[in-house]
């Protein structure tokens, strides 16, 4: 049996035509509406009779009840580990910045009571809501793009773990992570190994519609989120100066844990 026969799904095609694949997907909403791209370079809408949510990713497997419940449970345990671990990276992101003086020194504070940085939650919080309301109910944010600055985090990041025995020798030296092969680092060697997959996803993300929007407007924000940030850095450092404050001294240390 076919998948449509299967799941009892009335299936409508029909040609996306010269519509560019980014504003096509704008129309496919992914649980009664898709895009289907062929490897002959045509596209095409597919309209259900009805959402077919509960039947999404399955391939002739409708009538596997246990293999059902088991993709769809895994979807559902898989968006609470992304939600909980992402509010985890921003509320960090933001205590971070309230200890390094980057923000309010308030967003730095941890509560006595709930032994979390009850300020930096509330910030995050508020920012979440305002943009799932924004991504929700307008197409403000259709173009853009977040894998490749994501990438381009970890690429810088993997980049200067590849560099640091050499830039800090001595704790370095003092580090259980001191492991080295025929006398190279382990951490280099696995940082320009991180560096090397991390360059070829940003590669992939500016060039691939598949992985998001690749319009002329998507790169500029790209590049504007890491201008912003320089910006902020520099004011912030400037501004904490003149309160006797010597921002880069902290930035000189490993973060804390």
């Amino acid at each position: 049996a076919t998948w449509s026969s299967g799941t009892e799904l009335e299936i409508t095609r029909g040609s996306v035509g010269d519509l560019p694949l980014s504003d096509a997907r704008r129309f496919a909403d992914g649980i009664s509406s898709w895009v289907l791209r062929r490897t002959d370079g045509t596209n095409e809408w597919m309209v259900f009779d009805r959402p077919a949510g509960s039947e999404r990713d399955l391939v002739v497997m409708a009538d596997n009840v246990l293999l059902t419940i088991i993709i769809n449970l895994s979807v559902v345990i898989l968006t609470t580990y992304v939600a909980a671990s992402t509010a985890i990276y921003a509320t960090r992101g933001v205590l971070a910045w309230g200890i390094d003086g980057m923000a309010p020194a308030k967003a730095g504070e941890v509560s006595d009571r709930y032994h979390s940085p009850t300020y930096a939650i509330l910030t995050v919080t508020v920012l979440a809501i305002g943009v799932l309301a924004i991504y929700s109910f307008t197409d403000w944010f259709k173009w853009i793009a977040a894998l490749a600055p994501m990438s381009m985090v970890f690429l810088f990041t993997t980049f200067v773990a590849a560099l640091f025995p050499f830039f800090k020798r001595e704790a370095y030296e003092a580090s259980p992570a001191k492991i080295e092969i025929f006398g190279v680092p382990l951490m280099t060697i696995t940082g320009l190994l991180g560096s090397a997959m991390m360059a070829y996803m940003v590669y992939r993300a500016v060039v691939d519609e598949n992985f998001g929007p690749t319009t002329p407007i998507t790169r500029i924000t790209m590049i504007g989120i890491f201008v912003l940030g320089a910006i902020w850095y520099f004011v912030a450092r400037y501004i904490r100066q003149r309160q006797g404050v010597n921002v880069a001294a902290r930035f000189q240390e490993i973060p804390i844990e």
